[in-house]
């Protein structure tokens, strides 16, 4: 995951903690079995039989997984992640699924232009800064067929002041100039920006650590993000 500070990448776990802490530290704080579900459902609904779906910053592969065990016959599942610590996780997280793990930013696609029914970012953009948000989520509209659909799991707007003061661990996290446009309600904005059509709340959901939206948008009419 990039956060655009030369070639730097900010790991999944954060500026200060190891990647082998993620994933239990999201089992604590971020409530999975509400919206990993809700997310595989929703790529599942736009993933027919040998279609293709990516998921953009993939991490250790805890959602990779559960996508290629629910996939469709012949469908494909391609894991993008740039840190090689995570990506080795989920490699051996997935053992002989039908994912194709593969080194890449989320601003750089190495995907050809309309090849997939699925773009997946779960917890990707908050590791961004708006250049790099806009930059990936353009990118996703390059790579999506045109009746495919992008799939955002991340932090939205708090609703109240205690979400806001538990977004805080986020922000100490991961730092101000990735994380602000998420309380700040851009993303939205920016999805839209980068050719979507205005995006659907799926799931809103109070956690530890903030509010957690899944946003499902697809491709507007007559843009291409550019």
């Amino acid at each position: 995951m990039n956060d655009r500070r030369g070639d730097a990448i900010l790991p999944a776990s954060g500026r200060f903690l190891p990647v082998s802490v993620y994933d239990r530290g999201l089992a604590m704080t971020m409530r999975e079995g509400r919206w990993r579900p809700a997310l595989t459902r929703a790529v599942l609904d736009h993933l027919p039989l040998a279609g293709r779906a990516v998921e953009v910053g993939a991490g250790t592969g805890a959602l990779t997984g559960r996508l290629a065990a629910a996939a469709p016959p012949g469908a494909s599942i391609t894991a993008i992640e740039p840190d090689p610590a995570a990506r080795a996780i989920g490699e051996r997280r997935t053992p002989g699924a039908a994912v194709v793990w593969r080194d890449g930013r989320a601003e750089a696609l190495p995907l050809p232009d309309a090849s997939q029914d699925a773009v997946v970012l779960a917890l990707v953009l908050h590791h961004l800064r708006p250049d790099a948000k806009l930059a990936a989520l353009r990118e996703a509209r390059r790579v999506l067929r045109p009746a495919g659909a992008l799939l955002v799991a991340d932090f939205g707007p708090p609703q109240d002041r205690l979400m806001r003061l538990a977004f805080t661990a986020i922000e100490l996290l991961d730092g101000p100039a990735t994380t602000r446009s998420h309380r700040d309600d851009v993303v939205r904005r920016t999805i839209a920006a980068a050719g979507f059509a205005p995006p659907t709340t799926l799931v809103r959901l109070r956690t530890a650590v903030g509010t957690l939206e899944l946003l499902r948008a697809e491709v507007g009419a007559g843009g291409d993000g550019g």
